[in-house]
């Protein structure tokens, strides 16, 4: 099957996470920054076809409390489309970033903590951050794939379970930009396990 931009969509990926903007993007001019969220809504208005035609369904991870009015309604809008859809989970990371999502991991627990007896009796361990997570349904990543051609793992794409899975298993790509996600997927699968 195609998507609506003609790129193919890979069977056998169960989910897939792509960095779309950055917490680190608000530094960009803001002419830039209005322009990539309206290429975001754009994007889903189009895509969402097609994404219920693959049976794919569209999630987020990020601060997307902080992105305005008119994004978050396109976003819901989308999710809600695609929420029955039972193939591939395509997470969009916007407003996203490891420390952001760290800080907001913490900021959880402590709230929850103290509304369930207080702080005292708090233990804070691997599992209980994992539970705070934007991505505390998603798997770890079996692969991450570096359009830039870096290797390096930079906060807007360093959630905190790909810096394990490199430090584990020293699974990292750096690929020239212009790769298309089902390229990247093929490559995947030809690693292995």
């Amino acid at each position: 099957p195609k998507g609506a931009n003609g790129d193919e969509v890979t069977p056998g990926v169960k989910w897939l996470t792509l960095y779309a903007f950055s917490a680190e993007n608000w530094k960009r001019p803001k002419t830039e920054i209005s322009f990539l969220m309206a290429l975001l809504q754009e994007y889903l208005k189009k895509e969402v076809p097609a994404l219920n035609k693959n049976n794919i369904r569209l999630e987020y991870i990020g601060r997307r409390h902080e992105l305005s009015a008119s994004v978050q309604k396109m976003m819901a809008w989308a999710e809600e489309a695609t929420k029955h859809n039972t193939g591939m989970v395509l997470t969009l990371a916007l407003n996203y970033g490891a420390r952001t999502e760290l800080v907001d991991a913490f900021q959880s627990i402590v709230k929850s903590a103290a509304s369930n007896g207080g702080l005292g009796h708090l233990k804070i361990d691997e599992e209980m951050i994992s539970k705070h997570l934007y991505t505390h349904r998603n798997p770890d990543p079996d692969l991450v794939v570096r359009t830039s051609g870096e290797f390096r793992i930079s906060d807007e794409e360093g959630m905190v379970w790909v810096r394990r899975l490199l430090k584990e298993e020293g699974l990292c790509l750096g690929l020239s930009s212009g790769i298309n996600v089902a390229g990247a997927v093929r490559l995947a699968r030809a690693l292995g396990p």
